[in-house]
């Protein structure tokens, strides 16, 4: 736990377990936070002063290879650690106790206790990875950093999750998870519109930026919009799937089924139409 101070307000800030960071996170992603935490979580222009709470790490020798070996480190405990976490936990053995004494088959027991798993892991990611903020009600899931302590910390509260699956969808919340500081060229655009009257010509662009990219003339305007308050994740590929996957089982429940029933309503409406077709030949052939 840290206390970070803005504008004489107090904002308490609930540090992550590291058991399993080796296990969510990207390892490039863990080394940059080591060496500068404030840019490799896209937070940089929200403490202009220097002022992030996680310090920089500075080696006594070769600062790289020892960052090296710490994320070498977290990531040979990390799946350990969260597989622990998983099975030790109460809902796990709760539920695990409950597919024992039920009548189905040895076979089917443990097909549906390697579910109980995955979907837990599923679970266990999203609470490492977004818990501390995020809340997510439909499951009774609190985030550990308070509403007024997120505000002062990073400018706004956090948003509960339940429902934004729904709302959103999938691909946004990729986004949403890998990149929350991305601003849309348009927004760039608006920002320099509204200084300015017009678009000017792109002549400050980069010759590796996109023409649409008008982020250089923003800077120099200081109209450069920023993007959502949430810092930079870092998840592996399949840390993000598991948090989008429990995300999913959540806001989306009957998504499995709804798909489904998908099917049968097609087999339907097929068998429906041959039915029409053979009546409708049926009909014509007594006309004719």
């Amino acid at each position: 736990m840290a206390v970070y101070v803005r504008d004489g307000k107090e904002a308490t800030i609930f540090t992550p377990d590291l058991s399993t960071a080796g296990a969510i996170y990207n390892d490039k992603f863990l080394a940059n936070l080591i060496l500068d935490p404030a840019n490799a979580l896209h937070l940089a222009h929200k403490f202009p002063d220097g002022d992030f709470p996680m310090t920089q790490y500075f080696g006594e020798e070769d600062s790289k290879q020892e960052v090296a070996d710490m994320v070498a480190y977290l990531k040979s405990v990390g799946s350990i650690a969260l597989k622990k976490q998983v099975l030790e936990s109460e809902e796990f053995i709760g539920k695990k106790e409950n597919i024992e004494k039920s009548s189905l088959s040895e076979g089917q027991k443990q097909n549906e206790i390697a579910k109980l798993e995955e979907n837990l892991t599923n679970k266990a990611v999203f609470l490492n990875a977004c818990s501390r903020c995020h809340t997510m009600k439909y499951d009774n899931t609190k985030a550990s950093t308070s509403p007024e302590s997120l505000s002062v910390y990073l400018g706004s509260a956090a948003p509960d999750l339940s429902t934004m699956i729904r709302s959103k969808g999938a691909h946004y919340l990729e986004y949403f998870i890998n990149d929350p500081q991305k601003v849309s060229y348009k927004a760039i655009q608006d920002a320099i519109i509204n200084k300015e009257g017009s678009l000017p010509p792109n002549d400050k662009r980069s010759e590796w930026q996109d023409e649409r990219d008008y982020s250089n003339l923003a800077k120099e305007l200081g109209v450069m919009p920023v993007g959502l308050s949430m810092p930079r994740v870092g998840l592996t590929q399949e840390a993000q799937e598991r948090v989008v996957a429990y995300i999913e089982s959540i806001g989306d429940s009957k998504k499995e089924e709804r798909e489904s029933l998908g099917v049968y309503i097609m087999i339907f409406f097929g068998v429906m139409s041959v039915l029409a077709y053979l009546w409708k030949r049926r009909v014509w052939s007594e006309v004719h």
